[in-house]
């Protein structure tokens, strides 16, 4: 129990501040990616005693997050980062994780560009939702998640995606993004419709690799979560 006490305390709650950034000398000086993501990494000291709310401000401040638009489908994107990034390797781990993510998603506002004066920081809010998506969507983070978790994380991902349906600074790939979500909240809390549904090849492969072949399954699920949430 001593041990436990003194863990919390040496706890940070900043998130770590790269000291290398996009548009500095030294990263124009980079002449690989792999350089990049090794000038990337969180220093092993500093990263276990990040809380894990720090190292999820981490991990959305991630200087490389251009990495999760450069591979043949989102998940392929994403496990590419896990396996440059010490941070989000780490954080799939972290038992809290998923009930600290969620509190993160509740305070997302899709519409928050609104505020944002420049193209640029509009498109890169938008990349932020998807950023934040693409770690929710992992199977560690909603497989550990409890019941009553999965009904909160779908009911707003659910807002989210009407909010984001009826926003013209949005494409379809951030509804793809979101839904990705809903298809797997609507697997593991439908019933067996639902289950038949979310099992079908199309809307697997979405599940698995982000990838949609099939938006009429998709939108059906879309429409079958929205009763889901309504009980």
């Amino acid at each position: 129990m001593l041990w436990a006490c003194v863990s919390f305390g040496q706890q940070s709650n900043t998130p770590y501040d790269f000291p290398v950034k996009p548009g500095s000398e030294q990263w124009q000086s980079f002449k690989t990616v792999e350089d990049m993501y090794a000038a990337c990494q969180i220093p092993p000291d500093v990263l276990t005693k990040l809380s894990t709310a720090a190292l999820i401000q981490t991990c959305l401040q991630y200087p490389a997050s251009t990495v999760l638009l450069i591979h043949s489908t989102p998940q392929m994107s994403f496990d590419r980062w896990k396996q440059s990034f010490n941070g989000i390797a780490e954080l799939l781990t972290r038992r809290d994780a998923p009930a600290r993510l969620l509190d993160l998603y509740k305070t997302v506002d899709v519409k928050g560009h609104r505020q944002l004066r420049t193209e640029i920081e509009k498109g890169q809010y938008t990349f932020f939702v998807m950023m934040i998506d693409a770690i929710l969507v992992q199977d560690e983070i909603i497989g550990n998640m409890e019941p009553a978790e999965k009904r909160q994380l779908l009911s707003k991902t659910l807002s989210n995606f009407n909010a984001i349906a009826t926003d013209s600074l949005y494409g379809f790939v951030n509804q793809a993004s979101t839904g990705r979500i809903i298809v797997k909240l609507a697997a593991a809390l439908g019933d067996q419709a639902t289950r038949s549904m979310t099992s079908s090849k199309p809307m697997q492969e979405f599940a698995a690799t982000g990838m949609l072949t099939d938006r009429e399954a998709f939108f059906r699920v879309i429409n079958k979560a929205r009763t889901i949430a309504a009980k």
